[in-house]
């Protein structure tokens, strides 16, 4: 053999094992059982029985994959991996070749994760409170949950109070639907529809003054679980001695943009629903120096007796009727309508015995007097708002009116005399009122106005046995009570 050839012979059987072990290129096609090609599907690969990954791609939007490999290994494992199609596990030589493979749909089911939120969170001034963590088996409206947050009470009259203090505003996603009669959302809107309630520590309900007006009240919000809620309340319920009823159907239409409240309330046992419709929030005219009062009495008639300590639902004799509507609707420019109208039927019945007895030196001298009372309260009252509440002004135009009458019948019974008192004293107003705020250079410029009519004739009879009975003419009266006020007040805020 020539002496090149035996070089040449050598030199090949050198290089035999490096070009048995030289770089493998493996590729291919995926498509799924309607032969459509599947994209960002894993490719891996492995040597064989071993959980090394040396080499992986991807499939492009063709379905197709390059996998490049450099192992000394005589075998390989091939692996394809999606989270919607079904694992596939090869095992093939380790050598360069072509594998196209169809992939079957597979439902993966994933393990359970429980992610447990903080039952109280703080961001800035605002403090939320998680409902879920707080309500009760017993609980039924948000109202029942509010007193059991921290920091938060609830009074009788359904007032919220934050750290001791009133709360200025209470909002629902953000708005203000009831202008401070809120205990009608607070004490008939379902805990269930509620998920976070916030507080805003420092609120200033006017955008304008917020950094020029300090205020140390807070104000709440309510979130809903959706962004739009169809909720509300509704029981109705009877019974005897001689026939007791007690129904409430309060529908609510409840979102960010758009909210409505109805209600229907009526009952004889005792719940005196005529608070959910008392406003129990500080508004701006408190700081309006000519606003006058917004009652007119001649006579010093007062409402029936409460009795200190004893839950109202004990004593009260009512016959009660309440129907009430609001409904904020917003419109352009940053503007909102509110319209509030509501009506209140309302019988109250009350008796009671007083027995004294006074010891003189000489003699003993007993006094009974039984007083039989009747309060009939009927009460119109209704108000439509255009608001605007942006940091660039601050706009509120209000007209509202009240239709009411109150009739008392008192009757005093002892021993030595009889004593009959009748008054009726309806009211009616009609109002206007306008507050603005806007710049004016460096400072802000407010201005108040209210115009306001009244008209109250009000009628008194008195009997009391051998005096003569006393009246007291309607016409006079009417002449007293007719009232029309116009007033105007500006302010500069520095």
């Amino acid at each position: 053999m020539r002496k090149s050839n035996v070089i040449g012979f050598l030199f090949g059987l050198a290089i035999m094992p490096l070009h048995s072990f030289s770089q493998t290129v493996i590729s291919g096609k995926l498509t799924d059982t309607s032969n459509k090609p599947l994209q960002d599907i894993n490719v891996m690969v492995y040597p064989a029985h071993s959980s090394v990954l040396k080499a992986y791609s991807f499939t492009d939007q063709n379905g197709s994959y390059v996998v490049e490999v450099n192992i000394e290994t005589d075998s390989l494992d091939l692996l394809i991996s999606s989270i919607h199609f079904e694992h596939l596990k090869r095992t093939i030589p380790n050598q360069t070749q072509n594998l196209d493979f169809v992939l079957k749909p597979d439902t993966k089911l994933l393990e359970t994760i429980t992610v447990r939120a903080s039952p109280i969170e703080r961001k800035g001034d605002t403090l939320s409170y998680l409902i879920e963590h707080f309500k009760g088996a017993e609980d039924q409206t948000i109202e029942d949950v509010l007193k059991k947050l921290p920091g938060i009470e609830v009074e009788e009259s359904g007032k919220i109070l934050y750290q001791g203090l009133p709360i200025n505003k209470f909002y629902v996603e953000g708005l203000d639907l009831t202008d401070g009669r809120y205990s009608m959302i607070s004490s008939n809107l379902p805990h269930e529809s509620v998920s976070t309630v916030e507080v805003f520590e420092k609120h200033q309900p006017i955008r304008i003054l917020k950094d020029r007006i300090y205020s140390q009240q807070a104000a709440l919000n309510i979130k809903l679980k959706n962004k739009t809620a169809y909720t509300g309340s509704g029981k109705i319920g009877s019974g005897f001695e001689p026939w007791l009823w007690d129904m409430k159907l309060t529908p609510m239409l409840l979102s960010n943009k758009m909210q409505l409240l109805a209600s229907y309330q009526t009952n004889n046992t005792g719940d005196d629903v005529s608070r959910q419709i008392s406003s129990i929030v500080l508004t701006n005219k408190a700081i309006f120096p000519f606003h006058p009062s917004e009652r007119i009495s001649l006579f010093n008639l007062t409402d029936l007796e409460q009795y200190a300590g004893l839950d109202i639902k004990r004593y009260l004799d009512n016959r009660t009727h309440l129907s009430n509507l609001n409904v904020l609707i917003p419109l352009k420019k940053d503007l909102q309508l509110r319209a509030t109208v509501f009506y209140l039927n309302d019988l109250r019945r009350n008796q009671s015995v007083e027995d004294r007895t006074y010891y003189l030196p000489d003699d003993t001298i007993r006094l009974i007097q039984d007083y039989k009372r009747k309060q009939d309260n009927q009460y119109w009252y209704g108000s439509f708002d255009l608001n605007r509440n942006t940091s660039r002004n601050y706009l509120k135009n209000k007209t509202s009116f009240t239709l009411q009458k109150e009739d008392y019948h008192y009757r005093i019974l002892n021993v030595a005399d009889t004593v009959t008192q009748a008054a009726t004293t309806p009211y009616n107003s009609f109002s206007n009122s306008l507050n603005s705020i806007f710049n004016s250079g460096n400072s802000l410029i407010e201005i108040q106005s209210l115009i306001q009519y009244d008209q109250g004739p009000q009628d008194l009879y008195i009997a009391q046995g051998h005096l003569k009975q006393l009246s007291i003419a309607i016409n006079h009266m009417r002449r007293l009570i007719n009232r029309l006020n116009y007033s105007v007040f500006t302010q500069t805020i520095m």
